[in-house]
């Protein structure tokens, strides 16, 4: 008996500890699991990626990008900008994301949500423009920049939330970079998670394997595992819903704007009580700075679609004296640096800007960009100049009345087909 009972012994022992080899290891696949299916999945998309790389990917396949978790406009837009050392720049938010290269004769950047969002632009186009001068950069300036009720705010958030690859703007590592990425990623799977979209597990598993879950050539999270859209190689931004669905994107927009009419809702537009001399200040020292360089400059304030336009111009007395004290202060500027500036936003019906020629209520379609930059190039010579003006002319001839242009092949590259006709205004 004593001798069965120590030859048993260990043979327990050996299937325990095989045992809790097992749970040991089945613990260690879990936790790899959460941590490097994210990792792989962010590298293979090319979230991760340098971009410099990334840039040049984009350049050399026509491909988009579309970042999904960084959100690093700031640093791809300043990599793209140093591979096409463009002679015309166009810079500003969203609203000017849809002038294009094709626009142009010289080299062109669309710089648009390429420069940091805080109150700091002559920090901004010292850095910009110290690696290249262009010729020419057009300024689409948003209005609400310079109210004081939006100042504070925006600095807080630029400083402090907006990352640019894992860097802050004062170029320090930012702390606990794996973790934030990990949950951020799995957070994605979750319904509702990102406005473009949830990603499925079918999108991370094809994007895994193959590089990307949707036909064409893609870079970044967003771009490859939805059909938003994204950024291709001279800066511009491609939706593909509002090719898709033309006529039902027009029909929210319009919508959506009666709805913010209805309301007396202007989007951005805070009480704003004054203009802030702080970002006055700031605006015209990039100017001079600029203009020191021997850079044309050419300000414009972006429009929104008319009944909206009036909405946030002239719906109250202090939102007519806010505008009328802009101009005077930008016309000012303009007069002083031999600028030239239109705030586009008060004049949209000088600039007959129809309402199916925008994105949304509040984002000037190609059409409507095109239609902006002709008037441009007759208040400016090198806008003029330097503008492909039959291809400008032909553009707004064909597609005027529309809020994108209508290029099958390319769409057809990402597998993108329109469902529906175009709208009728």
């Amino acid at each position: 008996m004593t001798t069965d009972h120590m030859t048993a012994r260990p043979a327990s022992e050996g299937g325990r500890g095989r045992f809790y080899f097992g749970v040991l290891a089945l613990v260690f696949l879990a936790i790899a699991l959460v941590i490097w299916l994210p990792a792989i999945l962010l590298w293979r998309t090319g979230e991760t990626w340098p971009e410099r790389w990334g840039a040049r990917y984009l350049i050399e396949n026509d491909a988009i990008w579309g970042s999904g978790l960084l959100q690093n406009e700031v640093a791809f837009k300043r990599a793209l900008y140093d591979e096409i050392e463009p002679e015309v720049v166009v810079v500003g938010s969203s609203q000017v994301l849809q002038f294009r290269r094709q626009m142009f004769n010289l080299p062109f950047m669309n710089m648009g949500r390429g420069l940091s969002e805080v109150l700091d632009f002559e920090r901004s186009f010292d850095d910009l423009t110290a690696r290249h001068s262009p010729r020419l950069v057009i300024w689409g300036i948003d209005y609400w920049i310079f109210s004081q009720a939006l100042q504070a705010s925006a600095r807080d958030h630029d400083r402090t939330t907006r990352q640019v690859s894992f860097a802050t703007l004062e170029g320090r590592k930012a702390p606990e970079i794996l973790s934030s990425e990990v949950f951020s990623t799995w957070n994605l799977f979750r319904r509702g998670s990102i406005r473009e979209g949830r990603i499925t597990w079918d999108d991370a598993i094809q994007s895994i394997l193959h590089g990307a879950s949707r036909p064409g050539p893609r870079l970044g999270l967003r771009a490859v595992a939805t059909d938003y859209g994204g950024y291709v190689g001279d800066g511009s931004f491609y939706y593909f819903d509002p090719y898709q669905r033309p006529t039902s994107r027009y029909r929210e927009a319009v919508e959506n704007a009666e709805l913010l009419v209805s309301q007396d809702r202007a989007v951005g537009l805070q009480p704003v009580a004054e203009i802030a001399e702080e970002a006055v200040a700031d605006v015209a020292a990039a100017v001079r700075l600029m203009r020191a360089r021997g850079i044309d400059v050419v300000l414009f304030v972006p429009p929104v679609s008319g009944p909206l336009a009036r909405l946030v111009t002239r719906a109250t007395p202090d939102r007519v004296a806010y505008f009328r004290t802009l101009d005077e202060k930008m016309e000012a500027l303009a007069r002083e640096t031999g600028a030239v500036y239109f705030d586009a936003l008060n004049e949209f019906d000088t600039v007959d800007l129809a309402a199916s020629e925008f994105i949304d209520s509040g984002h000037p379609g190609e059409p409507a960009s095109a239609k902006l930059l002709l008037y441009l190039a007759s208040l400016s010579l090198e806008v003029a100049a330097l503008m492909d003006r039959s291809a400008v002319e032909a553009l707004v001839q064909e597609f005027g009345g529309r809020a994108v242009v209508d290029r099958p092949d390319f769409y057809a590259r990402f597998g993108i087909a329109r469902q529906e006709p175009w709208p009728v205004p």
